[in-house]
């Protein structure tokens, strides 16, 4: 009957609208590029190679990357952690040492090296990302909400923020709140699948008419997973 919506008989997939962080691993950041030839390097590049060969810098980190290629994984953490004593402010040892101990599952430790991390540097989206998720996981949502809506500063995570509290929102059931920062995403990325299927299940939940239409974008985008893809068919269906 026009006008007349159907009731939500279906629950949406338990992970709300897809938080956006792969589970918890910290890839190593590549080297800064090379250094651009000074000026007698330039004269001399007409000139014939000579034979000597300039040694390769030493990569500081090198045996703790070493140790847990081999597996050795409480010595590669000691390493870490003497380089932190050191330098408090090394980003790439404490992107390391995160990412052995989430490897491990110990959250509570990863939680009190990104707060470390993130007193050195407090605009890497990544440490501000994964401690939300983490704080998330173990059922502090307001805390990563919190974190999140502070950190609005940080536009290299600019969509993935915006995604993950539209997420958190819609858990807590505040529905309106979800679908602002969903259309927020989209703003900033259109084509967004779980930009469309968030802002659908927002409305849908607030019963307002809008929700199809936005199921339709979001299916007609892909690219969802197949649980999300599956509720958005059946609840299109229903709202048809």
């Amino acid at each position: 009957v026009p006008g007349e919506r159907s009731r939500q008989t279906t629950k949406p997939p338990a992970d709300g609208a897809f938080l956006p962080l792969r589970n918890a691993t910290l890839a190593d950041l590549p080297s800064g590029p090379a250094e651009p030839l000074d000026a007698a390097s330039a004269e001399s590049a007409a000139r014939p190679p000579t034979k000597s060969i300039r040694p390769a810098p030493t990569d500081p980190l090198g045996p703790a990357r070493r140790a847990i290629a081999a597996g050795e994984l409480a010595e590669a953490e000691g390493l870490l952690n003497a380089t932190l004593r050191r330098e408090p402010q090394n980003l790439r040892a404490r992107e390391l040492l995160i990412g052995l101990m989430l490897r491990g599952a110990r959250n509570v430790d990863a939680l009190r090296q990104l707060d470390a991390g993130l007193t050195h540097h407090p605009a890497h989206g990544n440490f501000v990302l994964i401690k939300a998720r983490l704080l998330a996981q173990s059922g502090d949502r307001p805390a990563a909400i919190a974190l999140l809506e502070r950190t609005t500063n940080i536009a290299a995570i600019a969509a993935q923020r915006r995604q993950m509290l539209g997420a958190l929102y819609q858990q807590d059931g505040r529905f309106a709140e979800a679908a602002e920062h969903y259309r927020a995403l989209l703003a900033i990325q259109p084509n967004s699948a779980a930009g469309w299927v968030g802002v659908a299940i927002s409305l849908d939940a607030r019963g307002d008419d809008h929700a199809a239409a936005a199921y339709r974008r979001a299916l007609r985008v892909g690219g969802l997973p197949a649980s999300a893809e599956a509720y958005a068919r059946s609840r299109l269906a229903e709202l048809e």
